[in-house]
């Protein structure tokens, strides 16, 4: 899943994370908003914050369906 690096038009939710902030879902991966600019959000796995795990997957939203993902991959399975 990590190895398309080109822009496609893909269904993603976004939620409310418990500080008011907007988390991403996408295949079942959770991701958090790293840097905002004009069109594009970055987006970080949120389990790279996990001092054992440090996931590096990332990926690019451009509105609400466009998705551009990263060629570092998830080094866990998806949130259940």
């Amino acid at each position: 899943m990590c190895v398309n690096r080109s822009w496609i038009a893909a269904n993603f939710q976004f939620k409310r994370n418990r500080r008011g902030g907007l988390n991403l879902l996408y295949h079942g991966y959770m991701y958090t908003a790293e840097r905002r600019y004009n069109s594009t959000i970055n987006w970080v796995c949120s389990r790279n914050s996990s001092l054992t795990l440090r996931c590096p997957a990332r990926c690019i939203t451009a509105g609400q369906s466009n998705i551009k993902l990263s060629q570092r991959c998830h080094n866990h399975s998806p949130i259940s």
